[in-house]
């Protein structure tokens, strides 16, 4: 009943959330680069139910650097967001998040870089859609371009 009520009184809505992950590298851009990661991203758009979002957002991914260096580099990422919601109780809702558009390349080795952005996969909102704050827990593969795959452990706060 009461997850009812709130896709007849408070949908479509504003949502925004920010998130940092740390993305553990599973692809070799080549055997001197280190791709394990630290990411800060947000995204904003529209909550259309209880189940849909869709929006847009941006993301700065840093590099460590090359294995026995400390030379860093950064990618930043442009996409749009999908997100389908499955509410299991009126303040936890499960989602499978996909991302789509562009990595490119702001500094250091990576300052030329340009390709593909993806990243999708499972998370957890806990916080009614509705409320100011709520804590974002996911994983997602992530891919831009090739041999910068990874998987993403991302904690967000939503509002």
């Amino acid at each position: 009943a009461r997850i009812r009520a709130l896709r007849k009184d408070n949908f479509p809505h504003y949502q925004g959330e920010v998130a940092v992950a740390y993305g553990l590298g599973v692809g070799d851009i080549t055997k001197a680069v280190d791709t394990d990661r630290i990411l800060f991203e947000t995204v904003h758009g529209v909550r259309l139910s209880p189940y849909a979002f869709v929006g847009a957002g941006a993301g700065l991914n840093y590099f460590y650097g090359t294995r026995g260096e400390d030379k860093g580099a950064g990618l930043v990422s442009a996409f749009a967001n999908a997100k389908g919601y499955y509410p299991v109780s009126p303040s936890t809702h499960l989602y499978l998040s996909l991302d789509l558009g562009a990595a490119i390349g702001v500094w250091n080795y990576m300052k030329d870089w340009r390709d593909l952005y993806v990243a999708a996969g499972p998370g957890v909102t806990i916080g009614n859609p509705t409320d100011r704050m709520r804590l974002d827990l996911g994983v997602r593969f992530q891919y831009m371009g090739e041999g910068t795959k990874a998987v993403l452990f991302r904690i967000g706060f939503g509002f």
